[in-house]
């Protein structure tokens, strides 16, 4: 049977914006031929310092013994702890996987796009860092997140399968948004997802972390979230997978909504009119006009206001020839973004 547990770390509801940032790169150190620091790499949204609630810090590693002694972990170059004192250990197959989870709120450099987590370690016992996360809360007027967030370690073994109850704060008024983060044993491992009866999705094909990702889910306040290791008919060892982070809930985002309209082409150039039927205006709005994938233009263009319509103009150097060129707006409103696309086809000679 299933072997394991994943707890509730962090649940609310906050008007605000919830960030979960994955480094899935895998590290092994100490031991004989192996480096002593592995260096993670963090991209998330650069965010005014007031407007900072919570920033946590998750490190998960595969060691042969809970106590590691010359370990250390820094966050952008602060020195977090000398001393590794997991919250989670489970034995998984011939390893011990563990967790270290840290509020790092104090020295979160929020306004800051990219963020460094160096791990040390000098035993003489390898291990290997699995995955990193950094969950970040962020105070805004311009969403609204329902959310829980559980870690640990969940082990399954091929043809297993655990539900695990997530409930929110409260019930949510729109679609829900699912992430988890787990490892797999083998490329040849299967695993199947899903939410409250909903259809699956699938890990597979890789060997390591990975990460899932759902949206426009039907959640209520008390969900399940179904995990089942398929396997796929043949042996691999190691044999278990690992479900080690898990964050569900309802975003509800004042967004903006990006038009096109009276788009033509004359001598050389498109123009088109650009609008934004939205709620608000985006943070950053750029426009790129393609030919089989192959950028032609760009135009970045300063922020657009709910119900504000601009004109727009690219100047296109074309073959002789049809093309069909695709215009598109990237806008950005907080960490979310979200693509609109015209097709028109021209004629050239």
């Amino acid at each position: 049977m299933p072997s394991g547990i994943m707890e509730e770390f962090k649940k609310s509801k906050v008007p605000g914006e919830v960030i979960l940032s994955t480094s899935l790169a895998s590290g092994r150190l100490g031991g004989l031929g192996n480096p002593k620091i592995h260096k993670a790499v963090m991209d998330t949204p650069s965010i005014p310092r007031g407007d900072l609630e919570a920033a946590y810090l998750e490190v998960a590693l595969f060691a042969q013994e809970e106590r590691l002694p010359k370990w250390r972990l820094w966050l952008d170059g602060f020195s977090i702890t000398r001393e590794f004192k997991p919250q989670y250990v489970l034995p998984v197959d011939d390893a011990l996987f563990a967790k270290v989870l840290f509020d790092v709120t104090p020295i979160y450099k929020s306004e800051n796009p990219r963020h460094f987590v160096t791990v040390m370690y000098d035993g003489s016992t390898p291990v290997t860092v699995g995955h990193i996360n950094l969950l970040i809360i962020r105070r805004t007027e311009e969403a609204f997140y329902n959310f829980t967030y559980l870690s640990g370690a969940q082990a399954l073994a091929p043809g297993e399968v655990v539900e695990i109850e997530a409930e929110l704060e409260e019930e949510p008024r729109g679609n829900g948004i699912l992430r988890i983060v787990g490892i797999l044993p083998s490329k040849s491992a299967r695993v199947s997802v899903s939410v409250n009866g909903g259809e699956p999705r699938y890990l597979g094909d890789a060997v390591g972390a990975d990460e899932l990702s759902f949206e426009d889910l039907e959640i209520s306040k008390t969900n399940r979230v179904r995990v089942e290791h398929l396997g796929s008919g043949t042996s691999y060892y190691p044999k278990h997978f690992i479900l080690s982070t898990l964050l569900l809930g309802e975003a509800v985002y004042r967004e903006p909504r990006i038009v096109f309209s009276d788009v033509v082409f004359e001598g050389g150039v498109l123009r088109a009119k650009v609008a934004n039927v939205g709620e608000s205006a985006p943070d950053s709005l750029f426009m790129v006009v393609m030919n089989m994938g192959i950028p032609l233009a760009r135009l970045e263009v300063s922020s657009l206001k709910p119900g504000e319509v601009r004109d727009v103009e690219f100047k296109l150097k074309l073959p002789h020839g049809t093309h069909n060129i695709l215009l598109r707006a990237v806008a950005r409103k907080l960490s979310k973004i979200t693509y609109t696309d015209r097709r028109i086809q021209v004629s050239v000679g």
